[in-house]
């Protein structure tokens, strides 16, 4: 039992998914689980976040241009107007 827990804790702390974790205890309990199997498994699971992390990036991008338009662009002479950012596309097209 100690065993099978250590070995959860393990695969979770790559980052897996529960259903991913399953997966690869079901790998272990067939005798599947090969280095070749594993890090196939976890060359997917690296190229899976390389991607989040360009979205992340584009966002932050994103955001951070939308940012400095508003504090170069947005001169709202009423404090109770709402942002473009947020209600426009005005300051998308911007970025």
């Amino acid at each position: 039992m100690a065993e099978r827990l250590f070995q959860i804790k393990r695969i979770k702390s790559f980052g897996f998914t529960l259903n991913e974790t399953a997966d690869f205890l079901t790998m272990i309990e067939n005798k599947e689980a090969s280095c070749g199997n594993v890090s196939a498994k976890i060359s997917e699971k690296i190229s899976l976040i390389d991607q989040k992390i360009m979205q992340l990036i584009e966002l932050r991008t994103l955001m951070q241009s939308g940012v400095q338009n508003c504090l170069t662009c947005c001169t709202p002479e009423d404090d109770r107007e709402n942002c473009p950012m947020l209600t426009t596309d005005l300051i998308s097209e911007r970025m």
